[in-house]
């Protein structure tokens, strides 16, 4: 390396621009910047034009010194050496200094992130404004084959299995492309593919030690959680409990930013959200006792006798029972179980609701009547957090909702997913026709 590189750069420093503090000599302060954080590096970069240089090169190796103890100094996580190509400063701005999205530059404390196949960090809805899949991204001037060969020198990342690329990598990867002669192409695209390589190389290497470091902070709070007793040497907080709140399971699906502050804000959600945790959990427990209960009955009773039997058509209307639904809690506490009569009460007014709905379709929601007229399985649903375009399954779209996207507590289809117009209006007319046919047998035999 050339002798220049290891010393700090040579300004001269104008009578008129004098700057009492630049006057300082080298060595002290170097003495003075090797104890300082990276924020306050980067106010004193903005001092005067002399100490921009000695902070701001990114060709100085002791420049780059300053800002590697700064960081192993106070951001003992970021332990990993920057990516090839990527200067000690810009690293730590990446990581490590600003909450802000560096494409629009506004505050987002909650739904941003470090995407290091792109070496960026921004916003959800910057993000999806500049990425596109492969089906996604529309060219004239290339073929289908011509296109993949390009997209496999372009680094991407994944969601819900599906690779996205930034639309100006791809369109600048284009241009060079169709720049180049026939001979050319084929060289410029292995070199791509190597580059690709590596930066992915890179990326998985830095999500792995973030899933690593991450998941250590979550388990230690888990643990410390755990060991608290109340007065009575009863534990305080259960495991599973936990492990269902929200901010466990963002954490623990988290592969763009490692845990900041010791993992004390996660730990605070944790425990807000316990009690609305406890309910959710709960609710499921007492919804399976249900279940359990009718296939006791059933097995133990005639089939004729049976409040519900496995060919009743008013099981597939059991999910959508307000009592199967929100079931009642003995004096509105979840911790406390029931007995055979309170569990043979909601059997029977979840065998009374289910009938009723059978034969008045009219009355459940849009998401009820498409799942009882065999729309499960066809992408007529919306995520209704999203509020997007893209259509799902049911299956996919509760996926989507349960998984690390938002990590919701309780699923309810009527709160979290949306139907499209199209479907909704056949159902209403599905609905009505079911009705109006319930009602004349009805008539016939009374």
């Amino acid at each position: 390396m050339d002798q220049r590189h290891d010393r700090f750069p040579i300004t001269l420093v104008s009578a008129q621009n004098f700057c009492a503090a630049a006057n300082v000599p080298p060595e002290i302060f170097l003495k003075i910047v090797y104890h300082l954080a990276p924020d306050d590096l980067l106010s004193l970069s903005l001092v005067c034009k002399n100490y921009r240089i000695y902070l701001c090169c990114p060709n100085s190796s002791i420049t780059q010194e300053i800002w590697r103890r700064s960081r192993l100094l106070y951001f003992p996580l970021l332990s990993i050496p920057p990516p090839a190509g990527m200067d000690e400063k810009r690293y730590i701005q990446l990581t490590s200094l600003g909450d802000f999205c560096q494409i629009c530059q506004i505050d987002h404390k909650i739904r941003l992130a470090v995407y290091w196949p792109f070496r960026l960090r921004c916003c959800d809805r910057c993000l999806k404004a500049r990425i596109a899949s492969k089906t996604e991204i529309r060219t004239k001037l290339c073929t289908k084959k011509e296109k993949s060969k390009i997209l496999a020198g372009l680094p991407y990342i994944r969601i819900e299995d599906v690779s996205f690329y930034l639309r100006n990598q791809w369109e600048r990867a284009e241009k060079k492309y169709l720049s180049l002669d026939l001979d050319s192409r084929t060289v410029w695209i292995e070199e791509q593919k190597k580059i690709a390589q590596v930066i992915m190389k890179d990326a998985n290497l830095r999500i792995i030690a973030i899933i690593e470091r991450n998941n250590q902070i979550i388990e230690a709070i888990i643990e410390e959680l755990c060991q608290l007793r109340d007065v009575y040497g009863n534990p305080i907080y259960k495991d599973n409990y936990l492990r269902r709140s929200p901010a466990y399971c963002k954490a623990k699906y988290n592969i763009t930013e490692p845990i900041k502050d010791d993992g004390n804000a996660i730990k605070n959600s944790m425990l807000q959200t316990y009690f609305d945790v406890s309910y959710a959990i709960e609710y499921s427990t007492r919804q399976i006792e249900i279940e359990r209960r009718i296939d006791a009955l059933w097995q133990n009773t005639p089939s004729s006798k049976s409040i519900f039997s496995h060919k009743d058509p008013a099981l597939e209307y059991l999910r959508f029972c307000p009592h199967y639904k929100y079931p009642k809690f003995s004096y509105n506490d979840p911790s406390i179980r029931w007995n055979d009569n309170q569990l043979d009460f909601h059997v029977f007014m979840v065998k009374w609701e289910a009938n009723f709905l059978m034969t008045n379709p009219v009355h459940l929601s849009y998401i009820g009547k498409a799942l009882t007229n065999g729309f499960k399985k066809q992408k007529v649903f919306y995520c209704a957090i999203c509020k997007g375009s893209k259509k799902y399954s049911f299956d996919d779209v509760r996926g989507h909702l349960e998984g690390q996207f938002h990590c919701i507590l309780r699923f309810i289809e009527d709160e979290h997913v949306l139907v499209d117009k199209e479907t909704m209006s056949f159902l209403d007319l599905v609905s009505t026709q079911k009705s109006e046919i319930s009602t004349r047998k009805f008539r016939q035999f009374s």
